[in-house]
């Protein structure tokens, strides 16, 4: 792993625990996003799971607030041992604390297995547009996250960002262009 990968994904577990210890629960997403970066940067998996991770959740805490100080606990015990374990070098004992993490976010309670799984799969989704929006094709954003280029696709499709994306450029300037071109006054 990256050096700068590392100490960011550092830096995103500690705000992501301090934000799960005061039950700040909505700037997590905020944390998510900021993660996305280095993943369309160097496109390393590392940080794309940390960021569906965090962005799920964020989603589970804000939909779930009954169950929450019992999963939140969990979440918060484990992301600490991840953090301790990146923190001393042992990135493989960290990879598979996160590959924990993502069973125990299915599992905690049965109830929510179906809508967590869901959760983390629209937390990658989303995690996909993030990485289109900075620049990145929507095959590799798909291959990065393991998932559909289709699913990708359909996704963005149904936000605005291919059309702000597209040409910033106003209507009145496209005008102009078209009359130089065709010599039109």
């Amino acid at each position: 792993m990256e050096r700068e990968v590392r100490e960011d994904v550092i830096k995103s577990l500690d705000e992501a625990i301090t934000l799960l210890a005061n039950e700040d629960f909505v700037r997590l997403k905020d944390v998510s996003d900021h993660t996305i970066h280095n993943a369309s940067i160097f496109q390393d998996q590392d940080s794309i799971s940390i960021a569906v991770i965090i962005f799920a959740i964020f989603k589970i805490m804000e939909r779930c607030r009954r169950e929450k100080s019992t999963i939140c606990s969990t979440i918060h015990l484990v992301l600490t041992k991840a953090r301790d374990e990146l923190a001393c070098g042992r990135e493989k004992q960290y990879r598979e604390i996160i590959k924990s993490l993502f069973s125990l976010i299915s599992k905690e309670d049965e109830r929510l297995r179906l809508f967590i799984e869901h959760v983390i799969d629209q937390a990658q989704i989303k995690k996909g547009s993030k990485l289109y929006e900075h620049g990145i094709s929507i095959a590799q954003a798909a291959e990065v996250l393991s998932i559909s280029q289709y699913e990708l696709m359909n996704y963005i499709g149904k936000t605005r960002l291919p059309e702000r994306l597209d040409d910033p450029t106003g209507i009145i300037a496209r005008l102009e262009f078209a009359r130089r071109i065709f010599n039109v006054s």
